[in-house]
């Protein structure tokens, strides 16, 4: 079992939310299949973050149905956050007095939340990394969130499963 990570931003991720880079990441997918006869995508992501962003697909669930590989969504859902005990954005953003949606000048409330959401990604990646476990593959190409990359690669390394970066931010 190996597992390959890249790491990105969700937007390159769904479809509708960056039009002018989706042939671009639909053929980095296709190239790294190829490169490591990958047997299965997987995402931190799922349907309704696609929805919630606007989206209307995952680029990779499109690329691995007409590859023919399996595709799964891993990152858990509003309710399934709630049963493992993480707020959602908008409870964070009230527990710290932040009523509003944050702009890019808010850089010292933009941190305060950030920080307060990292809190949870620890339970966040154990549930991905269930997920993984639930699935039969040679070759597992997961797509997450770039500032995930290393603490994810390190709960797998953790499990002594291979892994392998090959994006640590793609597009960046």
């Amino acid at each position: 079992m190996r597992i390959l990570l890249l790491g990105t931003e969700h937007k390159y991720q769904i479809l509708g939310c960056s039009p002018g880079n989706q042939s671009m990441f639909s053929q980095t997918l296709r190239d790294l299949v190829k490169k490591y006869d990958v047997t299965l995508f997987a995402e931190e992501l799922n349907k309704e973050a696609i929805e919630k962003r606007g989206g209307h697909d995952s680029i990779a669930r499109i690329v691995s149905i007409d590859l023919g590989i399996n595709h799964i969504f891993c990152d858990p859902t509003s309710k399934e956050r709630e049963q493992l005990g993480i707020p959602s954005c908008k409870q964070i953003r009230e527990s710290l007095g932040i009523h509003i949606y944050l702009k890019p000048d808010q850089d010292k409330q933009i941190k305060l939340l950030e920080a307060e959401e990292r809190k949870y990604w620890g339970i966040r990646e154990k549930f991905w990394l269930k997920s993984l476990q639930n699935q039969y593959f040679t070759c597992c190409l997961f797509i997450l969130g770039s500032s995930h990359v290393q603490s994810f690669k390190k709960l797998l390394n953790m499990n002594n499963i291979d892994v392998l970066v090959v994006h640590e931010n793609w597009m960046d």
